[in-house]
């Protein structure tokens, strides 16, 4: 198992940057971006619903029914009147997003944001809690280029078959994404404060969760902020793509330092919901190199007492991706 709570990023490929091939908008990869898992999301809510109902009317008609079998129903995360509970248990179809075997390793990533729409204030600070950092949308900065390192690690030893896929009648065990590495790699390239670390923690043997610390939450930047994926569905690799789609819950505490909101009262706790969805697949460039494109759908949700209405978005931000390998190191 690994578990890092402080991640040191390569510099020795940043001068690389510049010299990267533009980026180019990868349309086609919109067919097909709602990604559902194997087994539907939906109808595992409608069936728990079901269940509950069932329970319900069996009451009605004079059965008892055990406490801990209505119990065990509820706890299931289920739509509530056209919402998601985000503190239900999470819904989770696969332990984590799966990625070809070939993506191990370290990779480039390019990300430019190419649309949004909706509420950019809700869409600024999601974007800001997933990873993106300095500029602003008003302004037009944030649809720069972003580019920072990433990487893809094996699943912990001992992983379930849910950690692979069948290719061709194969059993082929995919890689999962680095999720701290990238966060740390994206902060530190987007910082917006120089007033302090940040710290980190993501364990992949629970890669549900990841909290991190920006300047120890002393600035105007800084606050401790926990991600947790409440929802995910998988597309698994093949020759038409790879991709996920994670409802995200956000929460914030003391996110710009408690002197921008309330009047500067203490430390305040925000919830916020945002959906990720990401589709990629595999091309080679001009040279002949591998490279993987991307796109990405963001939409934010209100919350209300600890449920968002996912049916209606707030906002939707579109990016696309392009990771190219880092060139090697020359001594």
């Amino acid at each position: 198992p690994v578990s890092v709570e402080k991640y040191e990023i390569q510099t020795s490929h940043k001068s690389h940057y510049n010299t990267l091939s533009p980026l180019s908008y990868p349309t086609d990869l919109e067919d097909g971006v709602d990604i559902t898992s194997p087994v539907s999301l939906p109808s595992r809510r409608r069936a728990a619903l079901a269940s509950i109902a069932s329970m319900i009317g069996g009451t009605l008609v004079g059965k008892v029914l055990p406490a801990d079998a209505i119990a065990a129903a509820a706890r299931t995360g289920i739509d509530v009147g056209g919402g998601f509970d985000l503190f239900s248990e999470p819904d989770l179809a696969y332990p984590d997003a799966l990625y070809p075997p070939s993506l191990i390793g370290s990779w480039i990533c390019q990300r430019v944001v190419t649309s949004i729409e909706g509420d950019t204030f809700q869409a600024e600070n999601a974007w800001r809690s997933l990873g993106g950092g300095g500029g602003s949308f008003n302004n037009g900065d944030l649809k720069k280029v972003e580019t920072f390192l990433t990487r893809y690690i094996e699943p912990t030893a001992g992983a379930s078959s849910s950690s692979g896929y069948a290719y061709q009648g194969e059993f082929i065990k995919g890689v999962v994404l680095d999720r701290g590495f990238e966060m740390s790699s994206r902060i530190e390239g987007g910082k917006i404060s120089n007033s302090g670390d940040t710290t980190i923690k993501w364990d992949v043997t629970k890669p549900d969760i990841l909290r991190y610390d920006r300047a120890g939450g002393n600035s105007s930047s800084g606050g401790v902020t926990e991600l947790a994926v409440v929802q995910r569905g998988v597309e698994i690799p093949s020759e038409k793509g790879f991709g996920f789609n994670e409802l995200v819950r956000i929460t914030s505490t003391d996110f710009g330092g408690g002197k921008q909101l309330l009047g500067g009262i203490g430390n305040i706790k925000v919830e916020r919901c945002a959906r990720v969805q990401r589709r990629y697949r595999r091309a080679y460039d001009d040279s002949g190199n591998r490279v993987v494109e991307g796109l990405e759908i963001m939409k934010t949700y209100r919350v209300l007492d600890g449920v968002a209405g996912i049916e209606m978005p707030t906002s939707t931000v579109k990016s696309m991706i392009r990771m190219t390998r880092p060139p090697p190191v020359t001594e």
